[in-house]
Formats: structure tokens, C-alpha cells, sequence
């Protein structure tokens, strides 16, 4: 699994997927946000960066693709 980033080439992880009927949105687990060295900022407003980036960017959630 990878994080898609246009201007960064992000560090990849192994991960099963696991489709839930319930679930719109992708979940992932703390591990796995971890191993793609994934840092929320603020959760609620859909604030995040990589770690290896620092605090200088600060990159927005996409929008929900839904298909």
C-alpha cells in the first residue's frame, strides 16, 4: 500500500484489505498509519503530513471518492 502523492514519492507498506458492506470511507489501523509514516495534524479538519516532511507541510484530506 502506498500513499498517493503528487510531489513526494511516499514510502510504501505490506497491508491486507479487508472490504467491509458497512463502511463508505477507508479505514486504515494505527500500524498501518504508522509504517507510511503518516502524522495527523488535526483529525476533524482533515489536516495531515508525512513525518519525514516536518511541520512546514501540512497537507488536506481528498475528497470521498465513492464508487
Amino acid at each position: 500500500m502506498r500513499v498517493l502523492a503528487e510531489d513526494v514519492e511516499a514510502p510504501g507498506a505490506i497491508a491486507d484489505a479487508v472490504i467491509s458492506p458497512l463502511e463508505q470511507e477507508v479505514l486504515i489501523s494505527d500500524k498501518l498509519m504508522s509504517a507510511l509514516q503518516i502524522a495527523i495534524e488535526d483529525g476533524g479538519e482533515g489536516l495531515w503530513r508525512f513525518r519525514f516532511e516536518g511541520l512546514e507541510r501540512i497537507r488536506t484530506s481528498e475528497r470521498p471518492q465513492f464508487w
